[in-house]
């Protein structure tokens, strides 16, 4: 494979049958794409990246629920749908981030439900595993669909929407926004319809869901002094490194979602969300490309600053060497620090009613 072709991944990726073979696969357009240069398109190449591991998940997911058919247990019992979160759900993955995901599944008759749940069990077991062997380590905070929390058959997942929604805590909160980032990669997408749904309607639900919500999004700051100087690490190896996913990416994502549900924009990756907001037409188009542009340039610095993991370990935190930046690069970094400062500040007061 020596091109960048979404449609040439998919017929690649269709020939293979085990997964050795989706492994070496994986490798290959790792490799690839380590070495693609970024050029002036980073998110041209975040959509290649993500289109890419969509397909060898797909096929990882395939390749699993083939596999408990050869072990007799059958094929799915009821359809289901499997879903991502996180950076997979926005459509933003590096080359080697971990799993997010989950697994909801049509409502059984009440004589099968506890075969059912068994079987989804077994599935989101070897689906986890699959991906673990494809390259994709699972959420070390178990955000993944071998939990019981994250495999549940749809009215489940209504039902602990909805205990969220009534709950209101920091930790109620911060699940119902990582749903927020729910997207469809494989199954019955209807059922992922059927919880974003439910998910859309939550702020009416509650008039102040939205400011709990503020309040989480708000935790993370853009790590930009107050004379303008970029904030790096203090202590450690990392001390003179700048923190790109804390302290610029996830800022900017996370501030541009809350926007999106703000003004009921239910897109998932951050281009589309400022797509929505556009063709809404609250916000200014300047003020919309300003911070597309400059989101651009989030998903560049991150991109060159993560690195591949050790064998069995997830990918580090992606940390930018400041020294090897030029003085463009570096007033490139700084212009996108402040684009997240003035989108936190406008998310704040419309949220706020000021």
């Amino acid at each position: 494979m020596t091109t960048l072709s979404l449609k040439s991944a998919e017929f690649y990726v269709n020939r293979l049958e085990s997964m050795e073979e989706l492994l070496a696969f994986r490798k290959q357009m790792t490799d690839m794409l380590r070495d693609h240069p970024l050029g002036s398109f980073p998110q041209e190449y975040n959509d290649t990246v993500n289109g890419l591991q969509d397909k060898i998940m797909q096929k990882a997911i395939s390749i699993a629920e083939r596999s408990l058919i050869e072990e007799g247990h059958g094929p799915p019992p009821v359809p289901y749908a499997f879903i991502l979160f996180g950076s997979g759900g926005r459509r933003e993955q590096t080359l080697w981030s971990d799993q997010d995901n989950g697994l909801i599944y049509a409502d059984p008759t009440p004589d099968m439900a506890h075969r059912t749940k068994d079987y989804f069990m077994k599935l989101g077991d070897r689906i986890v595993s699959s991906l673990a062997d494809t390259g994709y380590p699972p959420c070390e905070g178990g955000v993944t669909c071998n939990h019981s929390r994250w495999n549940k058959p749809a009215a489940a997942w209504i039902e602990m929407l909805q205990g969220w929604e009534l709950d209101g805590s920091w930790e109620a909160v911060r699940y119902l926004l990582i749903v927020a980032d729910l997207r469809h990669l494989y199954g019955e997408k209807e059922l992922a319809k059927r919880i974003l749904a439910e998910f859309a309607a939550y702020p009416q639900h509650s008039p102040t869901a939205m400011k709990r919500m503020l309040e989480n999004t708000l935790r993370r700051k853009p790590a930009l002094g107050v004379f303008g100087q970029l904030i790096t690490e203090r202590y450690g190896e990392n001390a003179g490194h700048f923190d790109v996913k804390y302290g610029l990416y996830i800022p900017f994502a996370s501030g541009i979602r809350l926007l999106a549900i703000h003004e009921g924009v239910w897109a998932t990756s951050t281009s589309r969300r400022l797509e929505g907001l556009r063709q809404k037409g609250s916000l200014s188009p300047e003020l919309l490309l300003e911070w597309q542009r400059n989101f651009s340039s989030a998903l560049y610095f991150r991109t060159i600053a993560t690195q591949e993991p050790e064998p069995g370990k997830e990918a580090s935190t992606p940390m930018l060497d400041i020294g090897e930046l030029d003085e463009l690069r570096k007033l490139e970094l700084k212009r996108a620090l402040r684009s997240v400062r003035k989108l936190q500040r406008i998310v704040a007061k419309r949220i706020n009613g000021d």
